[in-house]
């Protein structure tokens, strides 16, 4: 990706310091706030109003406790040496009068627990990491490119339809109704009512997918081939050796920085999707790329104090829009 290096000349009234990590911008009806240090995301998310946008550089931030905004939360990227990460557990809870205009997390990387406790009408989290995802009530959200280590729901949660696309799963239980499509699905607990179109999943050895779940055009990785005898669908069937670096963990799908779950040559045209293209994160509608639909910032300098006349020089590296 090319990297372009922008001089900006932005207008302050004092001199400002600057350490070149840990920044954020926050957007408001036009206005841009810059905030810096490891709790820029915390001071930039209490001046947001729902409906603005955060823009997180490289590094590691502090949590906020509870996310009770609609905000676009943009960062650099969640894989690899150069990410956003965001430490700690967060709990988004929205109230019922925020949720007119939809929450967007984009390129962070979350490394605790991240739970959605309320309802909420197409939230949408694309190229994200996220250590552990969990449902209490989500209403029609969709995960894009996203990679995760487990995700879950209880045994109490209302979880009315969320659409997993072409992410990678390590470990899912205890969720209802939910569509994954183009993922690569570890170990399924307790799924009932879940369908799973052009994925490659991993079985345990006490058996496969049970009635209540739909599979079709999937690719079982197992040492059973009743994978897919109990539940409804159709063209499923069992492989292995497909990937070109190992995948497998335990029962699980690995998740780590180091995998690119590409599939080998031969693979990618034997085992192909209900749309013709390669089953798996490469294939589908949206393939896994790890490019940005919005500038990623990669490096923010400001000088040490404005200039006579009150101006300030900020230089600004950032990865372009694709």
């Amino acid at each position: 990706m090319k990297k372009v290096c922008l001089v900006l000349i932005v207008l302050l009234c004092c001199a400002t310091s600057y350490a070149q990590q840990h920044v954020a911008t926050l957007a408001h009806n036009g206005n841009v706030s810059i905030f810096y240090g490891v709790d820029a995301f915390k001071d930039a998310y209490n001046a947001a109003v729902s409906g603005d946008v955060i823009c997180l550089s490289v590094g590691h931030f502090n949590r906020v406790d509870e996310i009770k905004k609609s905000i676009t939360l943009r960062g650099s990227g969640c894989r690899g040496g150069q990410s956003t990460v965001i430490r700690d557990g967060i709990y988004v809870r929205i109230p019922s009068n925020e949720t007119s205009t939809p929450l967007k997390i984009e390129g962070i990387k979350f490394t605790n627990v991240f739970c959605i406790d309320c309802v909420m009408q197409n939230p949408l989290f694309a190229n994200c990491y996220f250590e552990s995802l969990q449902f209490q009530n989500v209403f029609n959200g969709t995960l894009t490119n996203c990679f995760i280590g487990s995700s879950s729901g209880n045994s109490q949660s209302t979880i009315w339809s969320v659409n997993f696309v072409n992410c990678v799963v390590g470990n899912i239980c205890e969720q209802r109704n939910m569509n994954f499509v183009n993922c690569l699905v570890g170990k399924c607990r307790n799924n009932n009512g879940c369908e799973f179109t052009n994925c490659i999943m991993r079985f345990d050895e006490y058996g496969g997918l049970d009635y209540t779940v739909k599979a079709n055009n999937c690719v079982g990785i197992v040492n059973s081939y009743t994978a897919f005898q109990n539940c409804s669908g159709s063209n499923n069937t069992i492989a292995s050796d497909i990937f070109v670096n190992n995948v497998i963990s335990g029962w699980y799908i690995a998740n780590n920085d180091t995998l690119s779950y590409e599939l080998t040559p031969a693979a990618q045209t034997q085992y192909l999707g209900t749309d013709g293209t390669q089953v798996g994160i490469y294939g589908g509608m949206n393939p896994y790329t790890g490019l940005f639909s919005y500038p990623v910032i990669n490096r923010m300098q400001v000088a040490n104090k404005s200039t006579d006349d009150g101006q300030l020089n900020v230089e600004v590296e950032v990865t372009p829009a694709h």
